[in-house]
């Protein structure tokens, strides 16, 4: 499980792959996630973008999902964490 400050409480899939998530303390961006569209978990669940615009959040995880229950995919919470603070230091 992942810890407080990881845990994802919202999220919104935009075009190109796009998604802003929102963190439960208050933390929030937009990450692009289109270079996971070549990995091959991702290709099973991301036909297109129509899929991936089904991104919900994993009750158990508290990260950004997609599938269905048996075979699902995630991120890592922390991997997007990362990419906002990184995209706001760079701003």
């Amino acid at each position: 499980m992942n810890s407080s400050n990881e845990r994802i409480i919202s999220c919104q899939p935009s075009p190109n792959y796009h998604i802003w998530v929102r963190f439960q303390d208050g933390l929030e961006g937009i990450v692009n996630l289109g270079g996971l569209r070549q990995k091959p978990a991702f290709k099973r669940v991301w036909k297109s973008e129509e899929d991936f615009s089904k991104a919900r959040i994993d009750p158990f995880t508290h990260t950004v999902a997609w599938g269905e229950t048996g075979y699902e995919v995630d991120v890592n919470p922390a991997e997007l964490r990362k990419e906002i603070l990184e995209s706001l230091t760079n701003d």
